[in-house]
């Protein structure tokens, strides 16, 4: 089969990129074949001969024109190569298939202000994910947790049957040959902590959607000495609107 996957960027400290790469790594050796589309892309390119890639235009000047463009890019392909299946790691009309790897943006946009619901850019995105959530849809959804299909249900009465949730999975074939011992030295070594610092870590992007935030308040109102010898390293892609250093600054 010929698969089609649809990203707006690739990063390569993204998880979601991760699993898209690792997903289209494992379809390759089956035997398949795959094309990623994307308007963006950081980091090494996929070396698998049956998979491909191809950055797409995204003009305008605010975000939600550059991902309507995009959308309006990645038809035109889909339209030109007649791909078997189409798997989306954004929300977007047309899909066979969507990653479901972000929260519910209509339940996220009824927390906001009124009039944030008025917006050009409030009608693009509810009107993206309504093109796969919506009972007039039928794409497939994986997803990670019940949790997230009881929200979108709430909000687009998707039928059960469309849901599939999936297991996170790190291959654990990556640390097979990796002795424990000496990756907490390593670790401590590279970030100049103390032999018997605590550590705490957290992994992925999004600051306060993942709850680095909270972290970091917990991390500030430990009693001493437990404080002073507990540090926190944050693995992640640092957001423009990130609030990161200010609150690390402002807590001590």
């Amino acid at each position: 089969m010929r698969f089609a996957f649809l990203i707006f960027k690739v990063f390569p400290y993204g998880g979601v990129q991760r699993d898209m790469l690792r997903i289209a790594q494992d379809l390759a050796e089956m035997g398949h074949e795959i094309t990623i589309l994307t308007g963006e892309w950081r980091g090494d390119i996929p070396t698998h001969a049956a998979i491909k890639h191809k950055v797409l235009p995204r003009r305008g000047w605010l975000n939600h024109q550059r991902h309507a463009n995009l959308i309006k890019a990645m038809r035109e392909e889909m339209t030109y190569y007649q791909f078997d299946l189409v798997v989306g790691f954004n929300r977007m009309a047309g899909l066979d298939a969507y990653y479901a790897a972000d929260p519910c943006y209509a339940a996220r946009a009824a927390q906001r202000a009124w009039w944030h619901r008025l917006t050009p850019r409030y009608y693009f995105f509810a009107e993206s994910e309504n093109a796969v959530f919506g009972t007039k849809s039928n794409a497939h959804i994986l997803l990670l947790t019940q949790k997230d299909q009881a929200v979108f249900q709430q909000y687009y009465q998707t039928p059960s049957a469309r849901f599939h949730l999936i297991a996170p999975n790190i291959p654990s074939v990556q640390f097979a040959n990796l002795n424990g011992a000496d990756c907490v030295v390593y670790m401590r070594q590279t970030f100049n902590l103390p032999a018997d610092a605590k550590v705490i870590l957290t992994i992925g992007s999004a600051y306060t959607r993942k709850g680095v935030d909270r972290v970091i308040q917990g991390l500030a109102s430990l009693p001493e000495p437990l404080r002073s010898n507990t540090w926190l390293v944050s693995v992640g892609e640092l957001e423009s609107a990130s609030t990161f250093q200010a609150d690390a600054e402002k807590l001590g």
